[in-house]
């Protein structure tokens, strides 16, 4: 109610509602920590809706809020993360604006290094953890601080290594995957150096540690997370990014875990699709992961197949892939005994040849044909005992397709 009083007085009396500002205040300063979370929360609204109109007052709201990131309440602590990020993300701050939350950089950054020495079983550790990584990516993109983007990218590292995170670990590692992301995009925020050394550390991240046994295709949010930053690395730094990328998933590869294989299929095709072209050869780590004996592998190299279909450039490099993953899928298919595997694997043949051009696909034609009508053949002979009757009905479509 305050928030839309206060813009309707800005809207048609073009002026602040400097009452309320210094009710909020007075909160702020008051002994009641409901009231302090309540002003705090105020704030990141009134930022939202009237942002250009408080700026006169953001010297003493900086050190107010500098004041409550110590406060003895958890709940302010993580209140006053957020009006930070509210500030520092505002599209009206400007130069001079951003010059007077410095300090709370500072301060956030000491609030994320004490947050993680507390034990394991600490309440407030995940929270606050949260808060503070929420916070470092607009400040470190406001500032433009080189020093404040390597800071925050330790802290990232730091978070990613935790063991003790407990319950919040998924959010926490979320998180500090986007403040990396975030942090990437600073001009000159990280070098090139920086850019090699958090690449490995982001690719182990997208394995999908407690993958979900009923739904192969449910993917974990921090695997996901890792996946979205590893395509924008490669978007701001394409050489750096595929070449750490590409030795990470060389010794992935060898692992006799099926998630690291499957979580380096999925790592090197989302750097391709950041880079919107590959590298010569790129199709032959995909075509050799179809002999995997893992249903986790092989699912990934048909998922990523049809992805790189859709968004690789069209140029000679991903013409001489697509037709090797072509080739590569009509060995593999007949002898694939996953309905939902071998679904997708005629969903990706299908992307593909969208992509290829009559003369292009000419010459691999015969062979896919011919391994579709078997793969057809033998689904329709073992439905009764292999596949439920919605499970055949869903390869079939996409065989016929």
């Amino acid at each position: 109610a305050c928030n839309a009083t206060c813009q309707q007085v800005a809207m048609h009396h073009d002026l602040l509602w400097e009452d309320l500002l210094r009710l909020l205040v007075s909160f702020l300063h008051g002994q009641s920590a409901i009231h302090r979370v309540a002003a705090l929360e105020l704030f990141v609204a009134l930022v939202d809706s009237i942002g250009a109109r408080l700026q006169q007052h953001y010297a003493d709201l900086g050190q107010i809020v500098i004041k409550c990131l110590h406060d003895d309440e958890i709940g302010v602590r993580v209140a006053s993360l957020a009006v930070i990020k509210a500030v520092t993300s505002s599209w009206c701050l400007g130069d001079d604006g951003i010059k007077h939350w410095e300090g709370a950089a500072a301060a956030t950054l000491e609030v994320a290094s004490a947050a993680l020495s507390r034990p394991a079983k600490d309440p407030a550790k995940g929270p606050l953890v949260v808060g503070s990584l929420r916070a470092l990516g607009p400040v470190a993109g406001a500032s433009k601080s080189k020093n404040l983007c390597l800071s925050a990218a330790r802290l990232a590292c730091s978070v990613l290594a935790d063991a003790t995170l407990g319950r919040s670990a998924e959010h926490c590692h979320t998180q500090a995957l986007q403040l990396l992301r975030a942090l990437v995009r600073v001009p000159d925020g990280l070098d090139k150096q920086d850019v090699a050394g958090l690449v490995p550390l982001i690719c182990r991240s997208a394995k999908d540690e407690a993958p979900d046994l009923d739904d192969i295709n449910d993917v974990g949010i921090v695997a996901q997370a890792a996946r979205d930053c590893v395509r924008v690395f490669v978007r701001v730094d394409p050489a750096t990014t595929l070449l750490a990328v590409l030795e990470f998933a060389e010794k992935a590869m060898q692992s006799n875990d099926a998630l690291d294989r499957a979580a380096a299929i999925h790592i090197v095709s989302y750097a391709f699709c950041g880079a919107r072209e590959a590298t010569p050869g790129w199709a032959k780590l995909l075509v050799n992961a179809l002999g995997d004996a893992a249903v986790w592998v092989r699912h990934a190299v048909c998922e990523c197949a049809a992805l790189l279909a859709e968004t690789l450039r069209p140029d000679h490099v991903t013409t001489e892939g697509l037709l090797m993953l072509l080739a590569g899928f009509a060995s593999y298919m007949p002898n694939e005994t996953s309905p939902d595997v071998l679904k997708r694997a005629a969903d990706a043949v299908r992307g593909i040849c969208r992509e290829l051009s009559s003369d292009e696909i000419a010459a691999v034609l015969h062979g896919i044909v011919g391994a579709l009508c078997s793969t057809l053949a033998l689904t329709m002979r073992g439905a009764a005992s292999a596949v439920s009757a919605e499970e055949l009905a869903a390869v079939l479509a996409a065989l016929v397709g």
